[in-house]
Formats: C-alpha cells, structure tokens, sequence
C-alpha cells in the first residue's frame, strides 16, 4: 500500500513538473548585439570589439519575444538584465549606473523605436510611432562581478500580438563614451542574459523565464565563456517598476 501510494505521488509529482517545464518553455525570449532580432539573419550572440574609440553605434542589446499563445490585449513588457564578468569585480567601462562614483555613469539608455531593426517582416515591432508609449529604465546596481538592470515600456492603448511571431521588446544602448583614457576594462569579457521578460496584457501578465531553456536569451562580450546568470527571483523589481509610471 506505501509504495502504491509513492508511486502514485512520483506520478501526480512528474506530472505537474511536466506541465510547468511545458508553461515555462511555450514562449521565447531572445537576445542579440546590434539591430537584430535572433530570428534575423545578421543577428550576434557574441561582439567583440578592440576598444579603441570613444564613438562605436554597435553596442545595443536588441531584446525580442515569442508568445505561444494569442494576446490580443498587449500593453506591454518588463525585463530584466543580468550581467556576468570574467574579472572578480566588475570593471570600470561597466559601472553604468547613476552613482557618482560610476566611471561611465548615465551612459547606458534604453530605446523602444524598432524602426531600426533590420528586416522587420520577420521581427515585428508591437510600438507604434517608432517607440511610443511610455517607459523607464531602472536602476543599473553592482555586485561583485556581476551588473542587473530592469526597465520597462507600456502602452495606453492595447496591440494585438500574434503567436509564433518574434517581436521587438527593448534595446539596451551602451554608449563607447570614456572608454579610450578614462574607464578600464572594455576588453574584460562579459556574458549578459535576460533574467526575465513580463509580457503584460490589459487583463494579466505571462511572465517568461529564459534561464529555464537559455540559449537565445544569451549574449557574450569579447567572446566570454560564462553562461548566464539566474541569480533567483527578479520580478519584484520589474513588476514594481510597471506600477510606478501609473502612480
């Protein structure tokens, strides 16, 4: 009777495990250098770069999402970003945040104008009028030798999103300023990934966790060999800062 009754919970137990890899793994998140989309041909998982000038227009992370299902409601998507250094601190040329003593403080932006992706017909762009909506980019901390970043985009007015069709979510723009002379450790490899995507609708919110099937959803710098980090849960932050652009 006892092993009947383990078997029948290893059964029961398989089977909700099934059902949340299932959930989990339904919807894509994807990550890429430049003006690309990971469906696109063109796009880089890896960028490397001899950091030998203060002016480089290439260095954007381009964040995308595929649904499973039909979300006829969008209003839009929360992530979060997590970075990864080969050094034991984090470098310099990657201290972005507002902290005065931040070597490339402001330096990091973020973008919803899709207009610039290539090949739209294949990435599409869910924003209308080149990124219009309203949006935030949270506050860029350190860690060791780690870096985390949120930011988020919603719209007033609902879109309607397709299934199975990769969309633009939002453009991480780090600009080359201060790295020749001033900020060291541009040539320290990185690995960045998205922690999480929250594809929000007028209703609910589906949130995404590429670290469950990464791949896509991660990026190197100078051709680091890290993977990407999933350093637990992450959606308070994100969630936290959707709510705040409606107080």
């Amino acid at each position: 009777m006892f092993l009947r009754r383990m078997s029948l919970r290893l059964c029961i137990a398989w089977l909700l495990l099934s059902v949340a890899v299932g959930a989990a793994n339904g919807s894509d998140v994807g990550l890429s250098w430049k003006n690309y989309c990971v469906g696109q041909d063109g796009h880089t998982s890896n960028l490397t770069w001899i950091c030998n000038s203060n002016a480089n227009t290439s260095l954007c992370m381009t964040c995308s999402f595929t649904l499973d299902a039909d979300m006829p409601d969008f209003t839009g998507v929360s992530i979060t970003m997590v970075g990864n250094s080969e050094a034991a601190t984090l470098p310099d040329w990657w201290e972005l945040g507002d902290d005065e003593a931040s070597c490339r403080r402001g330096l990091l932006t973020l973008s919803a104008d899709g207009s610039g992706i290539a090949d739209g017909s294949v990435c599409m762009d869910p924003w209308p009028a080149g990124g219009y909506g309203t949006g935030a980019l949270g506050p860029y901390t350190a860690d060791g030798d780690r870096a985390l970043v949120s930011a988020t985009w919603t719209l007033g007015n609902p879109v309607a999103l397709e299934a199975t069709q990769e969309y633009f979510a939002l453009q991480f723009r780090i600009s080359a300023a201060r790295t020749v002379g001033d900020c060291a450790g541009c040539a320290v490899p990185m690995a960045w990934g998205i922690n999480r995507l929250l594809a929000i609708s007028a209703t609910s919110e589906l949130e995404l966790q590429p670290c469950v099937n990464a791949g896509a959803a991660c990026i190197t710098w100078q051709s680091s060999s890290l993977p990407c980090s999933c350093p637990g849960p992450a959606r308070n932050a994100t969630w936290g800062l959707v709510k705040s652009l409606y107080r």
